[in-house]
């Protein structure tokens, strides 16, 4: 429940461009920290596989189709749809099968 109203609260702040709240009861907190709160954060092993195969994140985002943004943020632990997932997986020439491998699920 907590989470929740500190979404709908973040959602009705107008966030600058640094990513704080500029109105409301969360003026000046950066708006990171609800998303934190809201998405959660999960293991994985993308980081030290992307290393392992000398592959920057620029490099492995233009394999994958998707943004280098995106794949800071999984390394991060940010969770991500399972269509980010899927070409993640295919960008770096694992099956599917080995999904384990890259994205420690459950």
């Amino acid at each position: 429940m907590t989470n929740y109203l500190l979404e709908s609260r973040v959602i009705a702040g107008f966030p600058d461009r640094a990513g704080a709240v500029k109105a409301g009861p969360f003026k000046g907190i950066a708006t990171s920290f609800f998303w934190k709160v809201r998405m959660g954060k999960t293991k994985n092993n993308l980081k030290k596989i992307r290393e392992d195969m000398l592959l920057t994140k620029s490099e492995l985002a233009r394999k994958a189709g998707i943004s280098p943004i995106t794949i800071d943020r999984i390394e991060k632990g940010y969770i991500c749809r399972v269509d980010t997932k899927r070409k993640i997986i295919q960008a770096l020439g694992l099956k599917l099968s080995e999904k384990e491998v890259v994205f420690n699920e459950g």
